[in-house]
């Protein structure tokens, strides 16, 4: 027992052997190990990392220094998590990453759909076009958390007995690169809730702790691994002149290619897309101005497109 005790206990059990009587020595022992279990639990606990203290190693880090990153629905391989609790796991981990000001986190798959419908009712005419939201802006992530929940027993709830059973969290985090499939990073994470000791009340807490104490070591190996975290090139990074945006609003794919193929004797088209009848161009042009580019669309495209706005952060256009 001596030798597998903490130095303090040590210390502890040390002085007793030397002081006590063989009489109280059997009463005496029991307390004493009692007093050292108790405060190496409390020593644990208050070692336990907080977001604070993540935070600090990213102090000052400004917002285009931020990788872009977003969180995957963990995947359950147990069948003891039952419900949403991969999903659950993976918002509880994304909040807490928006927390520490690390990194510039985006809104998961799982979640766009809300978002997504938005841009489509403002793009559907209805709204004002100097305050709606316009179709291709969207953010790519570059860097994926993924995880896979491993292990899972939620101890028992505090219903009125002496002391809930402890929680049990395993799970696994991988770090992606979607650019290039490479995996940056990986950690297994396994953590055991507190026992909670009282009676009354009904919620796990031991579930909860173990769920917490999984969510900080988590962000805390992400954070340990931003600098590893390379940046791709966007395609900005790549550009000669001046970039303007060109929002095409009820469009079709073939005046939309058409409006391509006039544009490009200008400049290069760093992107192009096209959902629900409304088309995104970003327009790399060197040399020309804005005005130079809504003469050569009016004057070329002018039978298929109405131009609605323009100004030196871009051109919206409705297809006729």
């Amino acid at each position: 027992m001596l030798i597998s005790a903490s130095p303090l206990c040590k210390l502890v059990l040390l002085i007793f052997y030397l002081t006590q009587t063989p009489e109280k020595m059997n009463t005496n022992f029991k307390c004493i190990m009692l007093l050292c279990s108790l405060v190496l639990s409390r020593v644990t606990y208050a070692q336990k990392i907080s977001i604070d203290e993540i935070k600090k190693q990213c102090s000052g880090l400004a917002m285009d220094k931020r990788v872009r990153m977003t969180v995957s629905s963990f995947t359950v391989a147990t069948p003891t998590a039952k419900g949403k609790f991969g999903d659950e796991l993976a918002q509880m981990l994304t909040t807490a990453l928006q927390e520490v000001d690390c990194f510039n986190v985006l809104l998961s798959l799982s979640d766009i759909n809300n978002a997504t419908d938005e841009i489509n009712f403002n793009n559907k005419g209805t709204t004002d076009q100097n305050t709606s939201v316009q179709p291709g802006k969207m953010k790519g992530a570059q860097v994926i958390v993924m995880g896979k929940v491993t292990d899972y027993f939620p101890g028992t709830s505090n219903n009125g007995s002496l002391g809930a059973g402890k929680a049990k969290l395993g799970f696994t985090v991988q770090l992606v690169n979607p650019q290039t499939r490479e995996i940056i990073a990986s950690k297994a994470i396994n953590v055991q809730g507190k026992t909670v000791i009282g009676i009354g009340g009904t919620s796990n807490k031991s579930l909860a702790d173990a769920t917490e104490k999984g969510i900080y070591e988590a962000v805390e190996f992400i954070a340990e691994h931003k600098d590893n975290m390379a940046m791709p090139e966007t395609s900005a990074a790549a550009t000669t002149g001046t970039v303007t945006s060109i929002n095409v609003l009820n469009t079709d794919y073939t005046k939309f290619k058409s409006l391509i193929d006039i544009i490009s004797a200008k400049g290069k088209v760093l992107e192009k897309s096209i959902s629900n009848g409304n088309g995104f161009i970003k327009f790399d042009y060197a040399g020309s101005t804005i005005d130079d580019i809504v003469d050569l669309i009016d004057k070329k495209a002018g039978s298929k497109f109405t131009i609605k706005d323009f100004n030196t952060a871009g051109i919206t256009l409705q297809s006729k």
